[in-house]
């Protein structure tokens, strides 16, 4: 069985790193993903000012 998961950001993610994020957000740092690619949509477009990306493993 294979699992899709997904990654919502306004960058682009080369190399994924649990040492990013924000140091005093909800869950602190890490590397988050999902497997609701509608969830990881979200989290990519809070920025309504910027781009949208969705990495998917």
């Amino acid at each position: 069985m294979k699992l899709i998961v997904y990654h919502g950001s306004d960058k682009i993610i080369d190399n994924p790193s649990h040492a990013g994020g924000r140091k005093f957000s909800d869950f602190g740092l890490g590397f988050y993903i999902t497997t609701n690619i509608e969830m990881a949509k979200s989290w990519a477009s809070r920025k309504k000012e910027k781009a949208s990306y969705i990495l998917m493993s």
